[in-house]
């Protein structure tokens, strides 16, 4: 028979970075649309096209998905010191990316016409 006072308590870690998975995933493939966009700005942009613009949709898809890793990152370093199960940061990330890539497709395609 097991001591109970001989178990180990399990870190939530682990589950965190199960579900910081879905997050990796969606960042791949919003980057593949967000290539697949960029593809089609050529045939779209002519002089007109503000690429100052096309530098903040940049920054902001950029931006929003590297904040959503950081804020998982710093759910994980808290998650491992309290031991408090944050599994619900990285499902929000992944939405924070998908809605980035949104919000960023919007900004491209008014600085091109499309």
């Amino acid at each position: 028979m097991v001591d109970p006072r001989d178990r180990r308590e399990r870190s939530p870690l682990g589950g965190l970075l199960t579900v910081a998975t879905l997050q990796v995933f969606a960042l791949i493939v919003t980057y593949v649309a967000w290539l697949w966009n960029h593809l089609g700005v050529d045939g779209r942009c002519e002089t007109w096209c503000d690429t100052g613009q096309i530098a903040q949709a940049n920054a902001l898809y950029l931006g929003v998905a590297g904040l959503s890793f950081v804020l998982t990152i710093i759910a994980g370093v808290i998650s491992h010191r309290t031991r408090r199960d944050l599994m619900w940061v990285p499902l929000v990330g992944a939405a924070l990316i998908v809605a980035g890539y949104f919000l960023a497709t919007a900004v491209l395609n008014s600085a091109t016409g499309g």
